[in-house]
């Protein structure tokens, strides 16, 4: 495949970050691409840097706009592409020169319409340390491709939407965008892409390098709207599958939820502030106590699974510690 490559690169006020990033991109092996750079409306040098790397290079451009976040930027990069493939790449991040390569010789057939590789996080400042594990490739149906994702082998390739080659089509077809103004877009989104995907290539290979960094939105504390929107994307995805009838994938999505709500009671230990603690603690209890009315009765937890995560609701302390 020769196909347009667009790369969609979300940039805010990440001067000290975002040349290594487009560096990263500029050397691919894979040379038929077009970077598309969204400057959502930096307050430091990081949108000059874009532009001076676009007078430099005939294959990069730049959208300059105000602020409207990260869902935002990158739906506007997408709608200004023009190839029929479309990445999404973080601009403190980077990538391995054979990116776009790997990604594209995922697509073996006319009915692959995702294309994943591995991602491996590292610390600011420090190189990225790969797993010396073989590559695997594997080709599954987008339900398949999404129950592997929430497997523990999956974890390297995620929910995330940055690893991923898709087929722009997947997109305009299905009439699915990037929710503007929430945090924890990519928990809206990537189910519902492997949901109507025919077929998704999955290459083990650590291609993507996705930096920790104080000050990143993931980073920084949370917040009650933090904590609304990523409640709100999980139960998205309850609903969704209850809507298609797929009990595998909601009882998968509902064992992640409360996970993910034990996981975060405990993070609340962080929070100073003795009455907004408790606030949120009430939230996150009085949102599992519902969810976990909803979806019992229609989920096929295991024995073990259903006890444990009922205890929560009785010992939230114990059971948070206990899996912490």
């Amino acid at each position: 495949m020769n196909e347009l490559v667009s790369i969609v690169v979300p940039v805010y006020n990440v001067e000290k970050y975002v040349s290594k990033c487009a560096v990263s991109l500029i050397n691919q092996t894979y040379k038929n691409t077009e970077i598309i750079f969204v400057d959502d409306g930096s307050t430091d040098e990081s949108g000059k840097i874009c532009d001076d790397f676009a007078e430099r290079y005939a294959f990069i451009k730049v959208i300059h706009q105000k602020n409207g976040g990260l869902s935002d930027a990158r739906n506007k990069g997408m709608r200004a592409s023009s190839g029929d493939y479309i990445v999404f790449v973080d601009s403190d991040d980077y990538v391995s020169c054979k990116f776009i390569e790997v990604l594209v010789d995922g697509f073996k057939s006319k009915e692959i319409d995702i294309s994943c590789c591995a991602y491996v996080k590292f610390v600011d400042d420090r190189e990225p340390l790969k797993s010396n594990t073989a590559i695997k490739c594997r080709t599954l149906t987008g339900e398949d491709a999404m129950k592997f994702c929430y497997s523990r082998e999956g974890r390297t390739i995620d929910v995330v939407a940055w690893n991923k080659l898709y087929r722009k089509s997947l997109f305009i077809k299905n009439d699915i965008e990037y929710p503007k103004g929430k945090y924890f877009e990519d928990l809206y989104t990537t189910f519902k892409l492997f949901y109507y995907a025919r077929r998704v290539s999955i290459n083990s290979e650590e291609l993507y390098y996705y930096r920790q960094r104080e000050g990143s939105i993931m980073a920084s504390s949370m917040t009650v709207k933090k904590y609304e929107d990523m409640l709100e994307a999980l139960k998205s995805s309850l609903s969704f599958y209850k809507m298609h009838s797929c009990k595998e994938l909601l009882t998968l999505a509902f064992s992640m939820y409360c996970r993910t709500m034990i996981r975060q009671y405990n993070n609340t230990n962080r929070i100073e502030d003795k009455a907004e603690q408790q606030k949120i603690r009430d939230f996150l209890l009085d949102d599992y106590a519902l969810t976990w009315t909803e979806n019992i009765s229609v989920s096929k937890l295991n024995v073990l699974r259903r006890i444990v995560f009922k205890s929560f609701q009785i010992s939230p302390f114990l059971i948070s510690a206990m899996l912490k």
